[in-house]
């Protein structure tokens, strides 16, 4: 679909299009960008989130103009390449991998606890400042964005191909979708989220593996595996953070 093409659909469905501009050119397609009003941007996202399969874009809040982030990330393999490389992860034994490799680096365990009296409080979607860039990429599932944004690889932030197995693991287990996105922060939308500690606490155990800062740096309200599994039950929002 073509920015013309777009630009009359999105005002069709009330999302303004004064901003909204061609931005980096991928193998599949080009990507678009628009601005949005800090305070607008959630109900901006689930508004292009829902005409995903009309327009074969999936949108994104960002951090950075979408061009600043390419090129401050450098030359990187194509997101198919890296889309390739995730899906043959698997998603179990990536997060038994980690959680082994934090335990043979740290020298102790995942802190454990009793579990909380009352659960964390949810956290607010990050968008930060008045405007926000929203980006528009050439593909219809939201796991694919990190092979195109190139997230990761640096500290104990996974590389692009495990976002991209992880995502995919936590999109068809829960309904998570990528909602922003910068070079150290990830939220993702979640529209089933575990309903039993049970459930929440096997999720918390992924979560951990893929960020170890769910616990203990994130939110002082995080301490133990079991404050974040219960943060988990019923929260509509995953928020993950790399130091």
């Amino acid at each position: 679909m073509d920015q013309q093409t777009l630009a009359v659909l999105f005002q069709q469905h009330g999302i303004k299009t004064s901003s909204f501009i061609p931005s980096v050119a991928f193998e599949d397609g080009m990507s678009y960008q628009v601005e949005v009003q800090s305070t607008h941007a959630l109900t901006t996202w689930q508004a292009l989130r829902s005409l995903v399969d009309v327009t074969g874009y999936w949108p994104v809040l960002i951090d950075w103009p979408l061009e600043n982030i390419i090129e401050r990330r450098g030359k990187i393999s194509p997101p198919q390449e890296i889309i390739d490389e995730g899906l043959h992860l698997n998603a179990d034994d990536w997060v038994h991998q980690s959680i082994e490799a934090y335990r043979s680096y740290y020298n102790h365990d995942v802190f454990r606890g009793e579990w909380p009296d009352e659960t964390p409080p949810m956290r607010s979607a990050t968008t930060g400042g008045t405007i926000v860039p929203l980006a528009l990429l050439p593909t219809t599932e939201g796991w694919r964005v990190p092979a195109y944004l190139n997230l990761g690889a640096w500290n104990d932030c996974p590389p692009p191909p495990v976002h991209v197995c992880m995502m995919k693991h936590w999109q068809g287990h829960y309904g998570a979708e990528l909602m922003y996105m910068t070079g150290v922060e990830v939220d993702m939308y979640v529209s089933r989220p575990p309903q039993d500690r049970e459930s929440a606490l096997r999720l918390a155990w992924e979560h951990f593996a893929y960020c170890h800062e769910t616990i203990g740096e994130i939110d002082l309200d995080i301490e133990t595996l079991e404050d974040l599994a219960a943060r988990q039950l019923n929260s509509s929002l995953w928020y993950f953070w790399w130091d």
